[in-house]
């Protein structure tokens, strides 16, 4: 939160610099919320892995809600020139970003306007060359051994990564015009990530309901040689 630069441009008043002291309060705390969330060890199998997602994702929406009454208070008590000069930081901040994500990626931004992955062909077969990757199905079944109810179910488990890949990558249609639904648009999307993530667990738990130990310890196995 550059709170400094958020100063110089609006020039709160007393009563502004009061919210926007007690929107830095609570952002420091969402900021501590999330860190408590770290892990302290290397999640050792992928149900904890995504399990540690999960508990990521919550903290993260918590996060979102405890900043979001100090916001709107703040916000609400900008005049129409103030709040156009928050947007253009966010605005500035924002191309900062996407300019910075397009150098890494050597490639298109995912979300640059008018670009969404889901109706690009190429970026459908990236799609399912990760979930190969990530579950590769025929190496799983024979180094396992895996009789037809696990083949299936295993099969479950790949289409619902490849479906949850495909509803993270979707855009949003626009820019939402305001901090406060800028945040809320944040949250939504932190909740439709942690839904997927759960949908993965539940299929992976499916998966491995009937496995054996050791059969356990081969699937663990495979996923590290891809960096899963």
């Amino acid at each position: 939160l550059p709170l400094d630069r958020i100063a110089a441009l609006v020039q709160p008043n007393e009563l502004q610099r009061a919210a926007l002291d007690e929107l830095a309060t609570a952002w420091v705390a969402a900021r501590d919320t999330i860190r408590t969330a770290c892990p302290t060890q290397v999640p050792a199998t992928a149900a904890e892995r995504l399990g540690l997602m999960q508990t990521r994702l919550a903290a993260m929406i918590k996060a979102t809600d405890a900043i979001a009454p100090p916001l709107a208070k703040f916000v609400d008590l900008l005049d129409a020139g103030q709040k156009a000069k928050l947007d253009a930081l966010a605005n500035e901040r924002r191309a900062a970003l996407a300019a910075g994500q397009r150098k890494d990626a050597q490639a298109p931004a995912a979300c640059e306007a008018g670009y969404d992955p889901r109706y690009d062909v190429q970026a459908q077969r990236q799609y399912e060359q990760l979930v190969q990757q990530q579950w590769p199905a025929g190496e799983i079944a024979s180094t396992l051994r895996l009789d037809d109810t696990a083949r299936a179910r295993l099969e479950v488990l790949q289409d619902t990564t490849l479906r949850t890949m495909e509803t993270l990558s979707a855009c949003p249609s626009k820019a939402e015009p305001t901090p406060q639904a800028r945040l809320t648009a944040v949250k939504a999307r932190l909740e439709t990530m942690l839904q997927a993530v759960k949908g993965v667990g539940d299929a992976l738990d499916d998966f491995e309901a009937d496995l054996s130990d050791e059969q356990k310890a081969g699937f663990e196995a495979i996923g590290p040689k891809r960096g899963a």
